[in-house]
């Protein structure tokens, strides 16, 4: 073999090691890309975001905004029926709606503890709210279609026990109570000729 032939000879042969260099370069990077593709991020941040089939179907709506933060969820006729919210005022709830979008129930639970639960008519009107107190009150009130309490019914942390009922001018006009060491009695009132409430007669 010449010299000549030598020299093309290891030409071919470095030819052949450049272009195998040169692939093994490509796969390495394409392996590493793929790597850094699949790695989720660590944050993200939007104001709002919607998730939805695109079908017109159900949604999820996710935004928040001036301390706000909600998330939505909408049936397939675009009405809200569940919200999940907190508020600045530091009330922390969720709201359900009926078909037609009205609000009818609410659970909640606020900045000084309070604890509520409470039901809507459909013209938006309160009926009723069971709530329990910082203090370990617990009650549930009954309100009539113009927003007036009719019936509260309560204990409290010492152990006392009440029912009342309410005139349309939430005025008590009977209270049936129990106390903390047993005793149970029924007090009536009544309007005087000036328009207060005074006791007409207890029961034992």
């Amino acid at each position: 073999m010449t010299t000549e032939q030598r020299f093309a000879k290891l030409d071919r042969t470095n030819r052949r090691w450049r272009w195998l260099a040169g692939s093994l370069g490509l796969v390495l990077i394409s392996l590493a890309g793929m790597g850094q593709a699949q790695q989720a991020p660590k944050e993200l941040v939007l104001e709002k975001l919607t998730i939805s089939d695109g079908k017109d179907g159900a949604t999820i709506v996710l935004l928040s905004g001036n301390r706000y933060a909600g998330i939505l969820m909408r049936d397939a006729n675009k009405k809200t029926r569940i919200m999940v919210k907190t508020l600045p005022t530091g009330t922390a709830g969720i709201d359900h709606f009926d078909t037609a979008g009205k609000r009818r129930m609410e659970a909640a639970t606020e900045a000084n503890g309070s604890a509520k639960m409470s039901h809507f008519d459909t013209n938006g009107k309160t009926r009723v709210v069971a709530t329990t107190l910082p203090t370990g009150t617990a009650g549930i009130n009954h309100f009539d279609s113009n927003g007036k309490q009719r019936i509260s019914v309560s204990t409290d942390v010492q152990g006392m026990a009440a029912v009342s009922h309410h005139d349309a001018k939430e005025g008590p006009r009977i209270v049936i109570a129990t106390a903390p060491d047993g005793t149970a009695g029924t007090i009536y009132q009544n309007y005087n000729t000036n328009g207060e409430l005074e006791l007409v007669r207890t029961l034992p």
